[in-house]
């Protein structure tokens, strides 16, 4: 048998996740979309939550969009066993181009379509996926905050790496959730990150493995296989690298 992921506080909320969670971006092709099987994604979201890795990473611009509606499908009858964060502020076009959008607009029609398209009724995390930069942090943020009086969203959370821009949100509305990226290889880490969130009362950092950019197939299976040695604690920040190489 395999034993269950314990879970943890989401921050300061009184919200419970799994210390482990699922970015759920490569479900649906995004690194190989040949090899895309959505009767094998739902069934992998469906084996995670099994697993008690409740959280589940999607984002409007995975696909863009079709991320969103294969873990709705997912989720069919499963929604309250699952910790639902998705993304905004990239915009994701059909020739393969990427812009930020901030707008507080953009942000309230957004959030709609993003519950929509997940057949939902709220989120529980509704992250910034990228500061734009002709809009202060403080308009795309409070309008983000709105939805969670309207009842849309449960928590905030944001993407980034800039200190300034932690301080600046906080400010404005609490972020129990900060994300970052952690990068196979990397020799150091960047500790300011880290110490930013320690100094706001539940902020956490969530870590993402990044895959290293693949040129052979080969490679990127091993890489792949190293992030899976990298034991990692979404909401206390904690990393164990002691597992040396893939098991297999």
């Amino acid at each position: 048998t395999v034993d269950r992921v314990p879970t943890r506080p989401l921050g300061s909320t009184t919200m419970q996740t799994g210390a482990l969670g699922l970015g759920c971006m490569g479900l649906t092709g995004v690194y190989d979309i040949e090899r895309r099987d959505d009767k094998r994604a739902m069934a992998a979201v469906n084996r995670a939550l099994d697993l008690g890795m409740t959280y589940l990473d999607t984002a409007d611009s995975f696909g863009p969009f079709g991320n969103e509606k294969l873990i709705g499908k997912a989720l069919a009858g499963r929604r309250h066993d699952a910790m639902l964060a998705t993304k905004v502020g990239i915009t994701g076009r059909a020739d393969g181009t990427f812009h930020h959008n901030g707008t507080p607009d953009h942000i309230r029609a957004a959030v709609d379509e993003s519950l929509r398209r997940l057949q939902a009724e709220y989120l529980d995390v509704y992250l910034l996926q990228a500061v734009d930069p002709a809009v202060p942090v403080a308009d795309s943020w409070g309008a983000m905050a709105d939805l969670v009086t309207a009842g849309k969203v449960r928590a905030l959370g944001i993407r980034t790496t800039d200190t300034s821009v932690i301080s600046a949100v906080q400010r404005v509305f609490p972020a129990p959730v900060r994300v970052g990226q952690f990068r196979i290889g990397q020799s150091k880490l960047r500790l300011e990150p880290w110490n930013a969130c320690l100094q706001f009362s539940g902020l956490r950092f969530q870590i993402g493995l990044s895959e290293v950019r693949r040129r052979k197939r080969r490679k990127t299976l091993l890489h792949k296989r190293q992030a899976g040695t990298c034991l990692c604690d979404l909401f206390t920040g904690h990393v164990d690298l002691s597992r040396g190489g893939p098991d297999r």
